[in-house]
């Protein structure tokens, strides 16, 4: 009797699924649906620490203060673990590591604009004025 139940059982299942669980797993899974279980979302469980408000503001104002500090360094001074400060430095707070600064990834839409227009304003210069205007201008670092 077992054996046709399950071969009922197991003739409902689609052809895709099918071998797709091991048969101990099957066994879990019908035990749970036959005590009464009926959603299968992910229960809350211990694993990856999370982030609260007030992590994420410190991270912020240490990363604030200089943005050459390393992950480590962010979580030595706030006791929060390397792999939240990580996490949260780059998809919380959107950041890359660029030439050993922490800078923001996207733009707000004004630092576009002023982009642009700056760019702009040296196209035209270069227009005028041709490669002497290049042989004028210095890039550098600030401090």
């Amino acid at each position: 009797m077992a054996g046709r139940e399950h071969s009922c059982r197991h003739s409902n299942v689609p052809s895709i699924l099918r071998g797709s669980l091991n048969n101990k797993a099957n066994k879990s899974w019908h035990k749970k649906f036959r005590d009464g279980l009926e959603d299968v979302s992910d229960r809350p469980r211990t694993g990856r620490p999370g982030r609260s408000e007030q992590d994420v503001r410190r991270i912020r104002d240490a990363i604030s203060e200089d943005r050459r500090r390393s992950v480590r360094e962010i979580s030595y001074m706030t006791g929060i673990c390397v792999n939240v400060v990580y996490r949260t430095l780059t998809e919380t707070l959107k950041m890359n590591k660029v030439c050993a600064r922490w800078v923001p990834r996207l733009l707000q839409q004004d630092q576009k604009a002023a982009r642009v227009r700056l760019s702009r304003s040296f196209l035209n210069r270069y227009n005028r004025e041709g490669d002497q205007f290049l042989h004028r201008v210095v890039t550098m670092d600030k401090p």
